[in-house]
């Protein structure tokens, strides 16, 4: 993130934003993405994406969302993060589908 973002989007802390950080982020008026890029670094870093960090990223834009509910930008960002989180388990039961297909098909 650039000099111009809320401090707590500067560092990684694992875990929950504080309502004092989240006031913060909504000082900056960012748009969903940087939202979105921003929680991702905070709560991850440089390191794994777990469904735990996951759901934390979500549970932060969720918080954001419910204390500014007239700012469409996080609204748009908690959609945006669902959606991501949707697209891809969906393409995980699909896969796992497709692999039982062929298990039964070899039984056929």
């Amino acid at each position: 993130m650039n000099n111009n973002s809320p401090e707590v989007f500067t560092k990684t802390i694992y875990r929950l934003p504080t309502k004092e950080e989240l006031i913060d982020v909504d000082n900056h008026h960012l748009s969903a993405n940087e939202i979105i890029k921003g929680f991702t670094y905070t709560i991850v870093g440089r390191g794994i994406k777990s469904d735990e960090n996951k759901q934390m990223i979500i549970k932060s834009i969720k918080m954001l969302s419910e204390l500014f509910s007239n700012n469409q930008e996080y609204r748009k960002a908690l959609y945006q993060v669902i959606d991501l989180n949707e697209s891809k388990l969906i393409k995980i039961i699909n896969e796992e589908i497709s692999v039982m297909k062929c298990s039964i098909n070899e039984y056929l």
